[in-house]
């Protein structure tokens, strides 16, 4: 049986805070993500890969999206996304962290 070892240092009786704080703080470590969002015409998919911020104590993400990208009418016709922050650990193996969230202004 495969018992992989502990990822971010979290564990199966982690709480889903201990969880968010992990994955954000690495997402935040590497400086960006990809994002995947749906297009306006709401069947599209599309991705891109952009910078993450924290911007307060709180431990919630940032991005800074202007008014006049697609990204930003993207998300105020379709609030949501998921992103993928990545990194290599050793020779090819790397570790992976999903994150979906609903998007506020």
């Amino acid at each position: 049986m495969y018992d992989p070892p502990e990822a971010l240092g979290l564990t199966d009786r982690s709480t889903p805070e201990e969880r968010r704080r992990a994955a954000f703080d690495f997402a935040h470590q590497i400086g960006y993500i990809a994002l995947a969002t749906v297009a306006e015409d709401g069947a599209t998919p599309t991705a891109r890969a952009i910078e993450v911020h924290y911007l307060t104590t709180k431990p919630d993400l940032y991005i800074g999206v202007s008014k006049g990208k697609p990204l930003y009418a993207e998300l105020v016709r379709h609030p949501y996304l998921t992103g993928v922050a990545t990194r290599l650990t050793t020779g090819r193996l790397s570790i992976s962290v999903r994150i979906t969230s609903h998007v506020a202004p």
